[in-house]
């Protein structure tokens, strides 16, 4: 029997059997079918926190209702599942680019009023 199967079998039993740790370690790719929609369904009725590492999108969406994206050594907590996740950041980075814009055009005006006055004190101070 293959080794990573056993682990999964250890892990499937530790999960039966430790319903409150909240660290877990699936290796989600290596089950079939049935055994993974198995530990959808029970990770989508286990009551309490959860830690899930994984590449696999779909997965993620049918077990997650919360996004914790850790970036610039800061936690960036997101409701609902993964694809939710990408909309909200999507939209979140474009009103912050968008925000970005709108202070560089007022940074802009203001220099520009500044030099402005600059200007006319100059003129001011030559006319005296």
């Amino acid at each position: 029997m293959n080794i990573n199967i056993l682990y999964e079998i250890y892990c499937i039993k530790l999960i039966i059997t430790k319903k409150h740790s909240g660290f877990r370690w699936y290796f989600k790719y290596h089950l079939d079918i049935h055994t993974t929609e198995w530990l959808e369904t029970f990770l989508k009725e286990f009551k309490g926190a959860q830690l899930i590492v994984s590449h696999d999108r779909y997965f993620l969406d049918q077990v997650c209702n919360r996004i914790v994206e850790v970036d610039n050594l800061r936690a960036w907590p997101w409701k609902g599942n993964y694809t939710q996740f990408l909309a909200q950041k999507t939209a979140s980075e474009a009103a912050l680019a968008d925000a970005i814009g709108n202070l560089e055009k007022k940074i802009q005006s203001t220099m520009g009023a500044m030099a402005q006055m600059k200007r006319a004190n100059v003129l001011i101070s030559v006319k005296e």
